[in-house]
């Protein structure tokens, strides 16, 4: 079984790539305390960079392949959607991306389950769609982190 550090190696094709993979990771290992200090809607609009770049060839590809290196079933860096999403959110942002952070909730039989993911180009970016499928939309975040009127009511 390959170790993280491995992974997150493979991943890094130039050296740009390290460069990026360093900042989310020092990003990644922020995210856990930061999501349980500060609102979502505060945090969303911090991580959304102010000095985007023009979009490059490849470079969304690499922002969301390297967050697949970096999150995975082993600590200290689980896999989390919220923390996973908020970083991609970033980072996309700041490529030049134009992503959108879907906060999104289910019932089930007795309880109700939450999940965020990150939509590119109006598709989710880390899962397949009929994942997503059956969670109702209650908060999404755009550009800049501001709030957008979801496609579905809330779940109470």
């Amino acid at each position: 079984m390959k170790t993280r550090l491995i992974v997150i190696s493979e991943a890094i094709k130039q050296p740009s790539d390290a460069w990026l993979a360093g900042r989310m990771i020092a990003w990644a290992l922020a995210l856990p305390p930061l999501t349980r200090l500060v609102s979502i809607s505060a945090l969303t609009s911090r991580l959304w960079s102010k000095r985007v770049t023009q979009a490059r060839a490849g470079h969304v590809e690499r922002v969301v392949h390297l967050t697949r290196a970096i999150y995975g079933a082993r600590r200290p860096l689980r896999d989390n959607c919220l923390s996973r999403s908020l970083l991609t959110y970033r980072f996309l942002a700041k490529a030049g991306a134009d992503p959108r952070l879907v906060v999104g909730v289910r019932r089930g039989a007795d309880y109700l389950d939450g999940h965020v993911w990150v939509v590119l180009g109006g598709s989710p970016v880390h899962e397949c769609a009929d994942s997503v499928e059956g969670f109702r939309k209650v908060l999404v975040f755009g550009p800049r982190g501001r709030p957008e009127s979801p496609d579905d009511p809330p779940v109470l």
